[in-house]
């Protein structure tokens, strides 16, 4: 009888988890919160598909996702002066509104037509398209291409 609690216990914490890991939360620069954007809302938005090679992983890979810039217009968020990524480890990067605006990062959620599992850098992975900016290879904009990303706070211009 035990046990059968303990495996509906564990099945219950399992689900709530990935539910968890599938929602992407915006929030201000005080912390409030903004958003929590599903996979299912980001799939209704305009979809971004490329093939690149990161140094991350081997070989060239199939990525699906959604501009960061639709995502925003989409949640009517104006007046950006940049964004802080930030992933599941806490590690965090800064964006300029200038570097989004110019390179047009995408949020992806699926490589290779799968859903991308936190094993495997998701389930969300800013990055760029480097089949179209392949000058990005700088440590600078390879540090924004966070993986695990949980949240992106807005700052606003001053």
């Amino acid at each position: 009888m035990m046990k059968s609690w303990i495996s509906i216990l564990l099945l219950t914490l399992c689900s709530f988890s990935s539910v968890q890991a599938s929602e992407l939360n915006l929030v201000s620069n005080t912390g409030t919160n903004i958003a929590a954007v599903t996979l299912e809302q980001l799939s209704q938005l305009p979809q971004q598909k490329f093939t690149i090679e990161l140094p991350w992983v081997k070989g060239q890979h199939k990525f699906i996702g959604v501009k960061l810039t639709d995502l925003l217009s989409s949640l009517n968020i104006k007046n950006v002066h940049a964004v802080r990524l930030t992933a599941l480890n806490d590690y965090t990067s800064e964006i300029s509104i200038e570097d989004i605006t110019q390179y047009q990062p995408i949020i992806t959620y699926k490589m290779d037509g799968g859903m991308m599992t936190v094993r495997k850098k998701g389930p969300f992975w800013m990055l760029y398209d480097l089949s179209k900016y392949p000058d990005l290879t700088s440590l600078k904009y390879q540090s924004h291409m966070v993986w695990q990303l949980k949240s992106i706070q807005i700052n606003p211009n001053d």
